[in-house]
């Protein structure tokens, strides 16, 4: 994981970032995110547990804390992730997918594996600050991708140079490439494509439904008990404009889809 230190930051931008303005100031404390999108090599260790020592009824035990926030109540039973195919990575035992990221998982299903890791999912002003909030090695805070304000290039006939997006060719035979194969900004991989990642925010124009502008959280799953959830960072089916790291678009919680994963964020002092 890599650790953040907390600040204030401007969350939001204008088109083409996708449904993220206005822009708005939020100020966040500390936490850690996986350097990584979850793979399947770590999912099959968690699915493994699963059907032991952390079957579901362990694992929600407890509603899910979120700083400042009241915590995240259970919802829906999660569904089994979908089993491999042309478009999802899903296998126990295919060797050729463990480096691939785990996607074909719903909501409730990704929060479970980030419990049983000692996490939780990020909030998306969380997943943002660590993509763009704050300045790091030469970048300026605010920048538009996690690398920078340049574009990227790549398509189906064009090799991608930054992230992997726009239907570029994948690897081992798969959609996805694998989880680190482009370069990293401040210890991050694929912040930008390979697959959208779930947060924990019900999807809401800004400021919607946040009790506060630190450490915001939109959750209005008491009353919408399936409603929509933010997903941030652009996938392998997308182009640019969902790349950036302030765009947001949206699903449903039971939805299982192969362009969409996640990572785990954990709270630190």
């Amino acid at each position: 994981m890599v650790t953040f230190t907390g600040g204030t930051f401007t969350q939001g931008g204008a088109a083409p970032a996708i449904q993220a303005s206005p822009v708005q100031t939020v100020t966040m404390g500390n936490f850690a995110i996986d350097a990584y999108e979850v793979t399947v090599a770590r999912f099959r260790v968690f699915w493994a547990a699963r059907s032991t020592t952390a079957a579901p009824a362990v694992l929600r035990a407890s509603p899910i804390p979120y700083r400042n926030n009241a915590p995240l109540a259970w919802g829906a039973a999660a569904q089994a992730p979908l089993p491999l195919d042309t478009f999802t990575n899903w296998s126990a035992t295919s060797p050729t997918v463990t480096e691939h990221p785990m996607n074909g998982v719903d909501f409730w299903l990704s929060q479970e594996f980030c419990v049983w890791d000692g996490g939780r999912l990020p909030t998306e002003a969380e997943w943002e600050y660590a993509a763009r909030g704050i300045a790091v090695e030469g970048l300026t805070a605010g920048r538009v991708y996690p690398w920078g304000d340049t574009a990227p290039v790549g398509s189906s006939s064009v090799a991608c140079d930054r992230a992997h997006f726009n239907s570029c060719a994948g690897a081992d035979g798969r959609r996805t490439r694998r989880v680190g194969s482009f370069a990293a900004t401040a210890g991050l991989f694929d912040m930008a494509g390979n697959v959208s990642e779930w947060t924990a925010d019900n999807f809401g124009f800004y400021p919607s439904c946040r009790i506060s502008s630190r450490n915001p959280f939109c959750n209005f799953r008491s009353q919408v008990p399936n409603g929509p959830v933010v997903y941030h960072g652009g996938s392998m089916r997308e182009g640019a404009a969902s790349l950036r790291a302030a765009s947001r678009e949206y699903n449903s919680p039971d939805s299982r889809l192969d362009y969409l994963g996640f990572r785990c964020v954990r709270e630190t002092p």
